[in-house]
């Protein structure tokens, strides 16, 4: 998986943050788009009761005159044209109580020709209070969905036990719902503007939120290949406590080890001395048991060089941010074994990368590869070739180190047979067979690997690969 899709997986703090946010929005916007469409819609009925149903009902009321009981006339005064034609969405209509209608609105009903159907009656409980409701009806043509309000009064000194005339406004909520819906889209409309940019804000916010965190794992990738030693750069104070763990951590591994190596330095030089002392007295005396005693101590020698090799080598290996460079390595134990086999006339050619690294210890990369050097230069007729070079790859480089000579070389049973610990090809050359054995060990340690071939030169060609430091 890429580091993006990484980025954008449901197991990141990216993607939960991103979407805690657009639920959080989304939810939000949904819940006040559906309020503001209510108290919209409430406004919008407020205002057709105060401005049109109620100043129509104070006109009729003005413009009404009792001709005799149970009988109004409407007078010049009352001239709102849109009462008087059919579909404008306002009607009117006066009664007796709830029973008998007197009078209508030409938008409901040419006078003298009934309407199909009247205008629903809910009577005030209080004479003189504006009472406002919604209700369904059948005008002339269609069924609509009204606004009403209603007044009920008394003429003069009419018998209060008569029933009073009730004056009926009505508003078709068809003339409301344009309205509203003109409102409810341009709202939805710039809640989904406004909801965009919210969401692309809470983007850039996680984006630079989270990018102190995604130095980390750099820094710590720059630890293990060897560039640095600790994690350092400005961290927000809530990362910084990460930081300084961290550090505290690489600085006891550090000191785990350094006391590892002093307790196998400790170690060799408490058992070598009195196995020292063995052999120096077994070489004294010609018996069988001193022979005896000289051949068992001379194999736990061995046995202790190779397991304290293996112990030192298992802490090293495990050291955080360890880093070496190759060609100065390689250099130094050139002119070192030019100088032990000047005699010989052996000469060393070294070739590399200047800036090759070994992502582990000096002194593991010199034990390495001063045993390869020091095996070619023993059997080498007169040339050593040493050849480096560096496999780059994004996470894992690799280091391969050519060793060859221009000796008699091995057969391929030889070859086999040399990386076994212990084991000697030629047991007239000094040496305790320990060589390649460590060579090996060493290179497992590291994860890498050794292989044994013919060289180019005539000789042997020992190939080692080992973890590359990426360059500084």
């Amino acid at each position: 998986m890429t580091r993006g899709a990484a980025m954008w997986g449901k197991r990141s703090l990216t993607f939960r943050f991103i979407a805690g946010a657009a639920v959080v929005i989304v939810a939000g916007f949904a819940m006040g788009s559906v309020a503001l469409s209510v108290i919209f819609e409430r406004s919008i009925s407020k205002a057709i009761d105060n401005y049109v149903i109620r100043v129509a009902l104070d006109a009729l009321l003005v413009a009404a005159e009792e001709v005799r009981p149970g009988q109004l006339r409407i007078d010049d005064s009352f001239r709102d044209v849109r009462f008087t034609y059919s579909g404008s969405n306002v009607y009117w209509q006066i009664s007796v109580g709830d029973e008998r209608v007197l009078m209508w609105s030409q938008s409901l009903g040419n006078p003298g020709q009934r309407p199909a159907s009247f205008l629903p009656i809910e009577v005030s409980p209080t004479k003189g209070t504006r009472y406002f409701y919604y209700n369904e009806t059948i005008t002339t043509d269609r069924e609509l969905n009204l606004r009403l309000g209603s007044l009920a009064v008394q003429f003069g000194d009419a018998d209060p036990k008569r029933k009073p005339y009730v004056f009926v406004v009505a508003v078709a909520r068809d003339w409301i719902t344009p309205a509203a819906q003109d409102f409810d889209w341009a709202l939805r409309f710039s809640l989904g503007i406004l909801g965009v940019i919210l969401l692309a804000g809470a983007v850039l916010i996680v984006h630079f939120g989270l990018r102190p965190l995604r130095r980390v794992p750099p820094a710590l990738a720059a630890i293990r290949s060897g560039k640095a030693d600790r994690v350092v750069g400005p961290f927000p104070a809530e990362i910084e406590p990460l930081a300084q763990e961290i550090n505290a951590l690489l600085d006891q591994n550090t000191q785990v080890v350094e006391r590892a190596r002093t307790h196998v330095g400790n170690l060799a030089h408490a058992l070598k001395t009195p196995l020292a002392v063995l052999m120096n007295e077994a070489s004294r005396d010609d018996s069988a048991l001193a022979a005896k005693v000289a051949e068992q101590t001379g194999i736990m020698k061995e046995q202790i060089e190779h397991h304290l090799s293996r112990a030192r080598t298992a802490a090293q290996a495990g050291v955080l941010g360890a880093r070496t460079s190759v060609m100065p390595v390689l250099e130094g134990l050139g002119r070192t074994l030019e100088a032990i086999h000047r005699a010989r006339g052996v000469k060393i050619a070294v070739e590399g990368p200047p800036d090759a690294a070994f992502r582990g210890e000096r002194q593991d990369l010199e034990e390495m590869l001063g045993n390869l050097m020091d095996n070619a230069c023993k059997w080498a007729a007169g040339r050593v070739r040493v050849g480096v070079s560096v496999a780059e790859g994004e996470d894992d480089p690799r280091l391969e180190i050519r060793v060859e000579d221009d000796g008699p070389g091995l057969s391929s049973t030889e070859m086999r047979t040399a990386l076994k610990r212990g084991m000697r090809i030629d047991e007239q050359t000094p040496g305790s067979g320990l060589g390649l054995s460590i060579v090996a060990d060493i290179v497992d340690m590291y994860g890498g690997s050794v292989s044994l071939d013919t060289a180019p030169l005539g000789g042997l060609l020992a190939v080692v690969e080992l973890p590359a430091a990426p360059s500084a």
